[in-house]
């Protein structure tokens, strides 16, 4: 788990964003994660399935003011 946490902030501070931070861990079910354009806002889920998850993290990439949100984990 610490690895993965790890890996996760390594590639993004490899796009040079130092705002990244770990914000769940998920166990079990599907995570997933949505940008709009070239990192505009973001939207995060995770849920029982990838298709639920992927919706949530849509739908909160739109809230949070995205335009063309993409699925992109």
């Amino acid at each position: 788990m610490a690895q993965a946490k790890a890996e996760a902030l390594n590639q993004c501070a490899r796009q040079d964003d130092r705002t990244c931070q770990i914000v769940v861990t998920v166990h079990s079910g599907c995570a997933a994660l949505a940008v709009s354009g070239n990192c505009g806002a973001r939207g995060w889920a995770y849920a029982g399935s990838r298709g639920e998850s992927e919706r949530i993290a849509l739908r909160e990439c739109i809230n949070h003011v995205g335009t063309d949100c993409t699925i992109r984990r």
